[in-house]
C-alpha cells in the first residue's frame, strides 16, 4: 500500500493484523486501503486517529490521516477525498480557519465535513450546536463506532445496509477517557484545557463569538466554570494549582478569533 503523505510503497498488513501501521519512510499513520471512499482524518492524537481509522476501515472506508490542520489541508488538496473528519481541537488551526479554507477552495467544494467533538463522555455543558462553522455534521468521540460510519454514508449517499454499529474496544475506550495519555504534567493539562475550550466553542459558538467581538467574558463565565470542573475530572488540580489553564486556553482562542476578524476587515 502507498503512504498518502510521502507516497512510499510498503507491505499491506497481513490477515489478522491491525489495519493501521507506520510508514517505513515518514512514519505517518497509514491505513490499509479497502477500495471504499477515502476519508481524511484530521487529528493530532495518534490514539484517537487510530481509533477513528480502524472504525472506518471496518466499515469499508479508506482513511487518510493528517496530524495537523496544515497537513490536513495539503492532503485534502492532493487527494480530494469525498469526506473529512476534523477534530475541533486541532493545535495549529482553529476549526473555523480550516473550514474557511475548505469552503473557499473550488477543488474541495463537494467535500463533506464531520466535526469530531473532543472531550470524551462529558455532557454537562453540551447542547445541540447552534452552528457547525460550515461543516455538514458532527459526532462525539464516544459515538464514533456507532454513529460516524452511518453519518458518512448519509452525507455521501451510500447505502448504509452493509455498515453495522461497531462495539468499542474497552482498552482503547479507557485510554481515550483518560485524555491525552501521550502527554504528562502541565503539557497534558494545557492540551486538555485546549480540548475542553474548543468543545465549548462548538456547542456555544454564538456566545463565544460574541465574547470575542465585545471583549466581555461575563456572559460566558458560567461556561468557563463548568469547563474548569470538567478539567478537574480529567487532571489532578494539584498539577496546576497556581494556574488557570481554562482561562489561558480560552484567551488564546479569543485572540485567534479576533486576529482572524481583523484580517477579514
Amino acid at each position: 500500500m502507498t503512504c498518502p503523505v510521502c507516497s512510499v510503497t510498503q507491505p499491506a498488513p497481513g490477515s489478522g493484523e491491525s489495519p493501521a501501521c507506520r510508514c517505513v519512510q515518514c512514519k505517518a499513520l497509514v491505513f490499509a486501503p479497502t477500495g471504499g471512499p477515502k476519508v481524511l482524518i484530521a487529528h493530532t492524537s495518534d490514539a484517537m486517529a487510530t481509533f477513528v481509522g480502524i472504525v472506518l476501515v471496518k466499515a469499508g472506508f479508506s482513511p487518510i490521516r493528517g496530524s495537523s490542520g496544515a497537513e490536513a489541508l495539503r492532503l485534502l488538496t492532493r487527494h480530494r477525498p469525498p469526506a473529512a473528519v476534523i477534530d475541533v481541537a486541532l493545535d495549529d488551526l482553529t476549526v473555523f480557519q480550516l473550514l474557511e479554507h475548505v469552503r473557499q477552495s473550488e477543488r474541495l467544494a463537494d467535500t463533506k465535513v464531520v466535526l469530531l467533538a473532543s472531550v470524551y463522555r462529558h455532557t454537562a455543558y453540551k447542547r445541540q450546536p447552534t452552528s457547525l462553522y460550515g461543516a455538514h455534521d458532527y459526532v462525539e468521540q464516544h459515538h464514533v463506532p456507532d454513529l460516524l460510519p452511518t453519518k458518512l454514508c448519509a452525507l455521501l449517499d451510500i447505502d448504509p445496509s452493509g455498515v453495522s454499529a461497531l462495539a468499542e474496544e474497552s482498552r482503547l475506550e479507557a485510554e481515550l477517557a483518560s485524555g491525552r495519555p501521550d502527554l504528562t504534567g502541565m503539557s497534558r493539562v494545557r492540551a486538555l484545557a485546549h480540548s475542553i475550550v474548543t468543545d465549548v466553542a462548538l456547542y456555544y459558538q454564538s456566545d463565544v463569538t460574541r465574547a470575542a467581538q465585545t471583549g466581555n467574558f461575563e456572559p460566558i463565565s458560567g461556561l468557563l466554570e463548568e469547563a474548569r470542573r470538567v478539567l478537574s475530572t480529567l487532571a489532578d488540580p494539584r498539577d496546576y494549582a497556581d494556574a488557570d489553564p481554562i482561562f489561558e486556553a480560552f484567551a488564546a482562542l479569543i485572540d485567534r478569533m479576533q486576529k482572524k476578524r481583523a484580517d477579514n476587515d
